[in-house]
């Protein structure tokens, strides 16, 4: 067959559908002398007739719609195999919804004529149908919290991608009625399950499916059916788990790579959603859960600052944690890189994510994944944190969380303190704690959450250890010239340009001068009213009252008894 011969064949073809004449499209599959054109050279055909499977002409011009779809059929039928599945791919890549459904029921009718163990061509359409999803307009789930949501769910991103997912999962269905017909192996199993997990990711992943006031979300349906799917293929998610965890199979074997938010995205649903919860074995320790799960939660929660993904890892985390809060975890756990990854990142999440309820669930986890490691773990995840940490309200709430535990200790013995409270220990963590960036020009307004936090456990120590058991006293002069003595500088500093910007201001209002004025909020000079910007400079100044009394009093308690 020449390519003279073939190019007449698609000019024609080209032509007919352009003029919309049905005829002759009709004409030109039916005519024997184009049998083997038909037969051998689906790849360059297909996308001819695939230009016209758009919505415009399933709503305008119907007939041709069909005719179109009437010739893929036939080209499903007759044509080779192999170039028909590249050509529908293909097609699927630059696809509407009408063109993507039309295509998946065609695909579906040639992938069941391949022999077993084509997954090749399995592979390259299910990744075609994943990309086509993943192009799809998202709603915005992530401006609204909780019932808010349920909004969504009737916006037109959201029902678009419902729609089509519905007809993904009867292709997928179909797929593997048709591959499991016969017994197939644990390879087989792995390679099917990786797809379908695939589809709980982007863009259904980022869907909410927890039920609030017994209200079942859109994608709740989908999400159980996919879920139970996979599951038959292995009912046990930790063997998902410990496949993509420890790279259980060869880097170039790429038809059963799994990535962790796919099996994230499973376990979260199995565990938090309790979704297919009864068929999953019982017979792990908490530990294992924990060195299982825990990357997949990061996984969930270091993702672009995504509201649900973000949500759906901290939900995750709380699972893992409440499985062992009966446990006080070793500090030998620490040398997995995890948990520095994860104390990073959700400290992240604790200090610039814009939801003021994943900041505060954030830090509640937080707080749990703390109270999980005997004292010395705690120790070293706080002197590992603290130094790297900029936020002055979190670094504060680390000090009050040591101080807490402090308290705790000397609850329970004051004659033989923990040595993670005392002595080198307990001076190597206030140095990690009594620490001034900019020594006496330190931002003390921004830093007052860590500077008050730092002068309250000093304070505690002070009127608490009388008996000097923690040697917080032979400590004190050293403090006083590496802490106390900036501290109070700064204070000095802080307080005389603060004075004098609250007397520009006043000035400014008796000369009758514009009314506007700046402050500078990270790093931006924003215009504010100058009487607004008094009571910003005002409340500064009780800020430095509050941390000027805590260093008089810690100063009286240290004369007092030195």
């Amino acid at each position: 067959m020449t390519e003279q011969y073939i190019g007449e064949f698609l000019q024609k073809l080209k032509l007919a559908l352009s003029e919309g004449n049905i005829k002759d499209v009709l004409t030109l599959f039916k005519d024997q002398e184009y049998d083997e054109i038909v037969k051998n050279n689906p790849a360059i055909i297909i996308p001819e007739l695939g230009e016209y499977l758009t919505n415009r002409n399933k709503e305008n011009n119907i007939l041709l719609f069909n005719c179109c779809v009437d010739m893929l059929c036939i080209i499903s039928n007759t044509s080779i195999t192999e170039e028909t599945i590249i050509g529908l791919t293909l097609q699927i890549k630059i696809s509407d919804e009408s063109k993507f459904t039309v295509l998946l029921s065609l695909l579906c009718k040639v992938l069941c004529n391949l022999p077993p163990g084509s997954h090749n061509h399995y592979s390259s359409v299910f990744d075609a149908i994943h990309h086509y999803l993943e192009q799809m307009e998202q709603p915005d789930y992530e401006t609204f919290e909780n019932e808010e949501r349920h909004l969504v769910d009737n916006s037109e991103p959201a029902t678009n991608i419902i729609y089509a997912y519905n007809n993904v999962i009867i292709f997928y269905t179909q797929i593997i009625n048709y591959i499991t017909n016969e017994e197939i192996n644990f390879m087989d199993k792995i390679f099917l399950a990786k797809h379908l997990m695939k589809l709980l990711a982007n863009p259904l992943g980022y869907f909410p499916v927890e039920m609030i006031d017994n209200i079942r979300p859109i994608s709740r349906p989908l999400v159980e059916e996919i879920v139970q799917k996979v599951l038959t293929f292995n009912c046990d998610p930790f063997i998902f788990s410990e496949i993509v965890l420890n790279n259980y199979y060869e880097a170039d074997d790429t038809l059963i790579q799994l990535e962790k938010l796919w099996v994230a995205h499973l376990v979260y649903l199995v565990f938090c959603e309790e979704i297919c919860i009864n068929v999953i074995p019982k017979v792990y320790s908490p530990l294992y859960t924990l060195d299982s799960f825990l990357p997949l939660a990061l996984e969930l929660i270091n993702q672009d600052n995504n509201t649900i993904l973000i949500e759906k890892g901290l939900k995750l985390s709380h699972y893992i944690f409440t499985c062992l809060k009966n446990q006080k975890l070793s500090y030998l756990l620490l040398d997995n890189e995890v948990h520095s990854k994860f104390c990073e990142v959700i400290s992240q999440v604790i200090v610039y994510n814009s939801s003021e309820t994943i900041r505060k669930s954030a830090l509640s986890i937080f707080e749990s994944y703390l109270k999980l490691f005997e004292i010395k773990g705690v120790y070293l995840i706080i002197t590992h944190l603290v130094p790297i940490l900029t936020h002055g309200g979190l670094i504060g709430f680390i000090i009050t969380f040591y101080k807490n535990l402090l308290n705790e200790e000397f609850n329970r013995t004051e004659c033989n303190i923990n040595e993670y409270f005392r002595g080198q220990k307990l001076l190597y963590i206030l140095k990690k704690f009594c620490c001034l960036s900019e020594k006496e020009e330190t931002n003390l307004v921004n830093n007052s959450d860590h500077i008050i936090s730092c002068l309250n456990l000093l304070r505690y120590l002070a009127l608490r250890d009388k008996k000097n058991v923690t040697n917080i006293w032979d400590f004190f002069s050293i403090l006083e010239e590496i802490y106390l003595k900036p501290l109070r500088k700064g204070l000095e500093l802080s307080r005389a340009h603060y004075d004098l910007e609250i007397n520009n201001v006043k000035q400014e209002k008796l000369n009758k001068e514009s009314i506007q004025t700046s402050v500078n909020v990270l790093g931006v000079d924003v215009n504010i009213d100058k009487d607004e910007k008094l009571r910003i400079l005002n409340s500064s100044l009780t800020v430095f009252d509050v941390i000027e009394s805590l260093l008089s009093r810690l100063a009286e308690l240290i004369e007092k008894n030195l």
